[in-house]
C-alpha cells in the first residue's frame, strides 16, 4: 500500500475550502430551483386573479337588456360571488408573495451570501500558497545563484 508523502498544511487547507465552495454552490442552486418554483406558483397565482377579473369585466360588461327581476337577483349573485373569487385569489397571491416567495427569495440570497464567502476563503488560501510557493521558488533561485557563484569562484581558485 503506497504511503502518500504528507501535504502542505496550506495545501490541505485549500482541499477543505475547495470542498465548502463546491457544497455552497450546490446548496445555492437548489435554493435557486426552490425560488423559481415559487416564482411560477406566483405567476400562476397572478394568473388566477387576473382570470377572475377577466371573468367579472365580462359579466359586467354583458348587456342588460330586458332582465326580470329574478335574473336581476342571479347576476347581482354571480357578479358577488366572482367579487368573492378575486378577494380570495388575492389574499392567496399576497399570502403566497409575502410567505413562501419571500422566503425562497431571502434562502437564494443568504446561499448566494454564503458561497460568495466560500469562494473568498478560497481564494485567500490559494492566494497564500501562491505567495509561499513564489517565496519558495526564490528562495530556491537564490541558492542556486549562490552555488554557481561558489562553484565560480573555486574554479576561480582552482586556477591561480
Amino acid at each position: 500500500m503506497p504511503h502518500d508523502p504528507p501535504k502542505n498544511p496550506l495545501e490541505t487547507l485549500l482541499d477543505l475550502r475547495r470542498r465548502e465552495e463546491e457544497a455552497a454552490l450546490a446548496t445555492w442552486g437548489s435554493k435557486v430551483e426552490a425560488q423559481r418554483g415559487a416564482e411560477q406558483e406566483q405567476e400562476r397565482l397572478d394568473e388566477g386573479v387576473r382570470a377572475a377579473e377577466e371573468r367579472a369585466r365580462r359579466a359586467r360588461e354583458r348587456p342588460l337588456g330586458e332582465e326580470r327581476a329574478g335574473d336581476a337577483v342571479a347576476r347581482e349573485s354571480y357578479l358577488e360571488r366572482l367579487a368573492g373569487e378575486i378577494r380570495r385569489a388575492n389574499e392567496e397571491a399576497a399570502r403566497h408573495r409575502a410567505g413562501a416567495l419571500a422566503t425562497a427569495i431571502a434562502a437564494a440570497r443568504a446561499a448566494r451570501a454564503r458561497y460568495d464567502e466560500a469562494r473568498r476563503g478560497r481564494e485567500a488560501v490559494e492566494r497564500h500558497l501562491a505567495r509561499g510557493e513564489a517565496a519558495a521558488a526564490e528562495a530556491a533561485s537564490h541558492r542556486d545563484d549562490d552555488r554557481a557563484s561558489e562553484e565560480a569562484l573555486a574554479a576561480w581558485l582552482a586556477r591561480r
